[in-house]
């Protein structure tokens, strides 16, 4: 929970200084996870105090990437890493720090990643089944009206 406990808070985008909500702060983690919330971007419950959004640990922002151009970017959440790694702007390889313990590992090392991964897993399982009973469906139907004009000659 946010340790702050107003209902509304708001963003600010860092470059254009644009202000998005008022909003829930779970919806806010939200955006963070999906990659909507730089580093740079502050947050407030208030509209006069704002603070960046990795300060609030409860955005769980807790994750840096070593970038080969640069040093370091960050801090981002496990959610904003899977979806620059579904984007292809970082690779399985990509090294992450973990900025709240230190921990220094590739992507597919993280545990958060071998998570995403089995769900994807489970995902495609569904839809190739999906995928199949469409396909067996069409082979009865086609069967069947082969079968009936084979007995029409």
């Amino acid at each position: 929970m946010p340790t702050d406990h107003s209902p509304i808070w708001l963003l600010k985008k860092h470059g254009e200084g644009e202000i998005h909500g008022p909003v829930s702060f779970e919806k806010l983690r939200e955006w963070a996870e999906s990659a909507q919330i730089n580093p740079q971007d502050s947050i407030s419950s208030d509209g006069k105090t704002w603070t960046k959004a990795p300060m609030n640990a409860d955005m769980q922002m807790d994750w840096l990437i070593e970038v080969p151009d640069n040093p370091l970017y960050g801090p981002t959440t496990r959610g904003a890493l899977l979806e620059f790694l579904r984007m292809g702007e970082i690779t399985t390889s990509t090294r992450i720090v973990n900025c709240c313990t230190g921990e220094n590992l590739t992507v597919a090392e993280a545990p958060f990643y071998r998570q995403s991964e089995s769900t994807d897993l489970a995902v495609r399982v569904e839809e190739l089944e999906a995928e199949l009973l469409v396909a067996s469906t069409t082979i009865e139907r086609l069967q069947a009206r082969i079968a009936a004009l084979e007995a029409s000659r």
